[in-house]
């Protein structure tokens, strides 16, 4: 909520209000009330329908006003504002700052223009210029700084982020601004903010709403769980309503952070039309009085502020029922959408230059026979009486503004005559514009009420040479400039790791790989110094004590290296200084905090060890093709392999795995305890064959990879036929057992009589300290045999609705010599997927063909149109149109 004084807050929720409105042009151009006939500003928390975490959503601004005729609206930028009249002045809020981005003119006296704030410059796909692992708000920095934002200041948690991902700059900022639990937004003051709903007093009466104008769209919601993760790693903890949001970043552990801080997060859904206030903005929690008694905390998700001469306003508080999970940025769906954007632009770029946005229509011009005599570039797609064109032929070269009736104000003949009437008695002149061709004066800027250019911002004459107004504040600037760096810290990240059996933590071990500081030197305008020096010191027992480093962090110029393990949280700082040129010294510090309390908290999980496999199934189709068998590849960090285990009834119970030496000879792939299973000894890789006695009962088996560190395993299921509703079936028999199962453990535990010890022994006894883990199975294999049935199910129901047609599907996907080849049988046409090529076949031949970002196509015919480079070419029943697009 922006801050506001006293007298506004009391005046703005009265009877007797005055609004005002201005908007300032491009930094300096002021137009109020009277020019402005309608502005609607929409700000926006997130694009959902209900609450969510990460959303980053661009507000904007539609402004109908009468055109003063002296603004450049193209290209150009707008700050908006809304003010109440007091007693002696007007109180001004900002609304924010947005980029024109459509101008439309109804006649010559009236404009309407549409713009969006500065979150339509995070659309470019992110280009990192930071090295990874890196923090997350170098991250954050990395991303503003490219695409010319300012950050608001604010304390970043210590998150390391191993990798960037191949997304837009809109899409990490948002994983960023998640991993933190909270959005991000254009502030009014054109910062980039993370926010999160802020509670307050703010209250709306009964008598400032308008009649019937609040209305719930649901009851109360209150958040009590949180999904997240990507499309091939769910996530999840709590559980009925919350809130689901993607992050391919997110691990458990953080998942559960964040949880501490929203569970029990409670807002009522519903829509809110009333007087409304400007000083309002999304993410604020209001109170809305219902009635004399009851009362509604809703949150600002969208807010509309329409100005014409009044105000009103509308508040939209999202919320649905249902919580779908939902997770779509998986690594193929993020390329796919890479893809589509880019397809997208292209489509924009090639419909702009059809319409003529790039550079008008340009026609060739044909004579009777059909040869080319001339060309014609107009302002319309065809000529018209009001169409303004310039043409060359063999006549000569004009301009016109009536469609080529005449050529009256400027033309050449091939005599060498030239008309125009621009041109007064030696000296040309134009609205920002005047040269005297006599004298050789030149003044460009702004002319005043009578006509004439009394300051100009470039000008020449004889007597005073070139002047440039904007190099002298320039130069003054360039001064400033010159007179400032920053210094930065950067980090490596430690992947040795040392594991402490006792509190099941791991600690990085800086004796095996040392932490390496780095700190890089820039002046204002983010050029490196090299030349800068570097002094390093390590933080005393006081905030303002700084200290020489121990003896096991060693100093070289910019880089500090720590081969030390920490026992406590250290700050380090870097103390920067330059000489210019000019002999000035400058100077710079910056600090980074080592924080031992984040590094001793992290835990042991199962992500330390993982299972690669070559395939999940034994396919076997009418051709009886078969992979022959399927590989399974241990991955482990930091702990070693202990055994591998399989299991026939979904991980209830698991049988071991052992090796059997069959010869003396130095062979290392060895036979297994398990007929069709056999070990690789040094790479510790199982190899599993399509007839594994293991699959004798059962067409699923869960393989189980378990290291030498506790809870340190990991499992994976394969499967013996690629039938559908087998699975299903065996699953859900599986679950139902199971459910079973643990109905029969929840009624025996009711029935336990005694004291909490002796229930806990008799637990321990019958269960063997498994109820926590039988809970966990129960909850994944329901949540995946109810995903699976409800996939089958809808697919059972496609196959009955469109069984006949399902039947005639000839398709067929087939692996040859030189790729994946898709296509319908006795086609003429198809197509062949390869690791470097793609193309497409006629009749067995090659007739495109894409391979190392050249296209290559044997034949074309262009019925309509075709483009090469910025022209586009439309055919004609003689000869073609050039739309020509370039600059």
């Amino acid at each position: 909520m922006i801050t506001t004084t006293q007298a506004y807050k009391d005046k703005i929720l009265s009877d007797h209000r005055e609004m005002k409105m201005k908007v300032i042009f491009n930094g300096r151009q002021e137009i109020d009330g009277h020019y402005l006939k309608n502005v609607t500003i929409h700000e926006v928390s997130n694009g959902l329908d209900t609450l969510t975490i990460g959303g980053i959503c661009s507000n904007s601004i539609k402004i109908d006003m009468f055109d003063p005729g002296n603004i450049p609206f193209e290209g150009g930028s707008l700050e908006a504002f809304i003010g109440i009249q007091l007693a002696s002045d007007i109180e001004w809020v900002p609304m924010g700052s947005f980029f024109i981005s459509e101008i439309t003119r109804n006649n010559d006296y009236e404009v309407s223009l549409e713009g969006y704030d500065g979150i339509s410059l995070l659309n470019d796909e992110y280009t990192p210029r930071i090295e990874y692992p890196a923090m997350l708000e170098t991250v954050v920095l990395d991303i503003t700084n490219q695409c010319g934002l300012t950050l608001k200041q604010q304390v970043f948690e210590e998150i390391m982020i191993e990798n960037p991902m191949d997304v837009t700059c809109k899409e990490m900022l948002g994983y960023m601004a998640s991993l933190m639990g909270m959005n991000a937004r254009m502030n009014r003051f054109s910062e980039l903010e993370f926010y999160w709903y802020e509670s307050g007093q703010y209250v709306i009466p009964l008598e400032s709403q308008y009649q019937l104008g609040f209305k719930k769209t649901n009851s109360a919601l209150t958040i009590s769980s949180l999904t997240s993760g990507d499309e091939e790693n769910v996530m999840s903890v709590g559980s009925g309503y919350g809130i689901t949001f993607a992050n391919p970043y997110m691990t458990q552990e953080r998942l559960e952070s964040l949880f501490e801080k929203i569970n029990g997060f409670t807002y009522t859904p519903a829509t809110l039309k009333w007087r409304g206030d400007p000083s309002l903005e999304v993410c604020d929690i209001l109170h809305v009085q219902e009635s004399t008694k009851d009362m509604s905390q809703i949150l600002i998700m969208e807010h509309t502020l329409s100005f014409d001469g009044g105000m009103s306003s509308t508040i939209e508080s999202n919320g649905q029922n249902e919580k779908e999970v939902v997770m779509s940025k998986s690594p193929t769906e993020i390329k796919l959408k890479k893809f589509y954007n880019t397809l997208i632009e292209s489509y924009k770029q090639t419909t702009e230059k059809i319409l003529g946005h790039d550079g008008g229509y340009y026609v060739i011009d044909v004579d009777d026979n059909g040869y080319p005599n001339g060309w014609t570039i107009m302002n319309t797609p065809t000529l018209r009486d009001d169409t303004h064109l310039w043409k060359m032929s063999m006549g000569g070269f004009g301009y016109s503004q009536d469609g080529g009736k005449t050529f009256e104000n400027f033309a050449f003949d091939l005599d060498g005559n030239f008309s125009a009437n621009a041109i007064n008695t030696g000296q040309l002149n134009g609205d920002e514009f005047e040269l005297n061709l006599e004298t050789g004066t030149i003044l460009i800027g702004e002319r005043d009420s009578d006509g004439q250019i009394t300051h100009p911002v470039f000008s020449y004459d004889r007597e005073n040479g070139l002047t440039i107004e904007a190099m002298k504040e320039l130069k003054k600037e360039v001064n400033t400039i010159k007179n400032n760096i920053s210094v930065s810290i950067t980090s490596n990240f430690v992947n040795q790791q040392t594991f402490d059996e006792q509190p099941h933590h791991y600690y990085p071990d800086y004796t095996v790989q040392p932490l390496k500081l780095n700190a890089i030197v820039k002046d204002t305008l983010q050029d490196v110094m090299s030349e800068a020096t570097i002094t390093w010191k390590r933080k005393g027992r006081t905030d303002q004590e700084y200290v020489d480093l121990l003896e096991h962090e060693i100093a070289e110029g910019s880089l500090l290296t720590i081969s030390q393990n920490l026992e406590e949280s250290v700050e380090y700082k870097a103390y920067a200084s330059v000489l210019t040129v000019d002999q000035v010294e400058l100077h710079a510090t910056a600090s980074l905090t080592m924080n031992y309390s984040v590094l001793k908290d992290t835990k042991v999980n199962g992500e330390i060890c993982s299972i690669e496999a070559s395939a999940t199934s034994f396919v076997e189709d009418q051709d009886n093709y078969s992979p022959g068998n399927i590989t399974l590849i241990p991955h482990t960090l930091n702990c070693h392999f202990d055994i591998w285990s399989y299991s026939t009834d979904l991980g209830l119970s698991y049988i071991n795995i052992e090796s059997i030496l069959t010869s003396e000879d130095d062979t290392h792939i060895l036979k297994t305890n398990v007929e069709g299973i056999t070990f690789h000894n040094e790479t510790n890789e199982l190899m599993i064959s399509n007839d594994c006695v293991c699959f004798d009962y059962t067409n699923i088996v869960v393989f189980k990879l378990k290291c030498d560190v506790e809870d340190a395993n990991d499992t994976i299921a394969l499967t013996k036929e690629s039938d559908i509703a087998t699975q299903v079936n065996h699953i859900v028999s599986e679950m139902n057992q199971l459910s079973e199962q643990y109905h029969s453990i929840v009624q025996d535990l009711d029935a336990v009589n005694g004291t909490i010890t002796s229930k806990v022994e008799d637990m321990e006894t019958k269960y063997n300290g498994n109820i926590e883990e039988i809970n966990k199975k129960l909850t994944t294999v329901i949540q995946t045999s109810e995903s699976i049935e409800e996939q089958y199910q809808t697919l059972k129901e496609i196959i009955d609705e469109n069984g006949s047609d399902l039947q005639t599907i000839t398709t067929y996907i087939r692996k040859t010599a030189k790729g994946i080849e898709v296509g319908e049988l006795e086609a003429n046409v198809k197509t062949l997927m390869a690791p470097s090529y793609f193309a497409i076949l006629f009749n067995d031949e090659e007739v495109m063909k894409l391979e190392q970002n050249l296209l290559t196509i044997e034949r074309i015919k262009a019925l309509s149109v075709f483009q090469l480079g910025d022209a586009i070419f439309t055919t004609k029943a003689n000869g073609f149109d050039i739309t020509w697009g370039g600059q």
